[in-house]
């Protein structure tokens, strides 16, 4: 899909997918990475911690979608563009498509 866009003219500003913006605007504080001893304590952690993620169905669209609309104003208000957001909804992933 990427190619078919930028094949076409298209420019990809923000391309969030599974390993995306909010994989990695995830951080764990270095005292408990060097406190915990698992990497399997760490990996609970993470999911324990990750209440916007795209698996805790409950708080996961309106804080996408909060996400989207702030990038959106931003980069709007700092280039004079506006933005069109495709959202691509992988098949067979229910609770993602439930929602949309």
């Amino acid at each position: 899909m990427v190619d078919l866009i930028e094949e076409g003219g298209g420019n990809i500003v923000f391309f969030d997918t599974w390993i995306g913006n909010h994989y990695y605007s995830q951080t764990i504080d270095e005292n408990i990475l060097k406190s915990e001893k698992s990497p399997l304590d760490l990996l609970v952690l993470r999911f324990k911690n990750n209440i916007y993620g795209d698996h805790s169905v409950p708080n996961y669209l309106e804080h996408k979608v909060s996400i989207i609309e702030d990038y959106y104003h931003s980069y709007k208000k700092k280039n004079g563009k506006r933005l069109g957001v495709i959202n691509h909804i992988i098949k067979f992933c229910d609770h993602i498509s439930l929602m949309s």
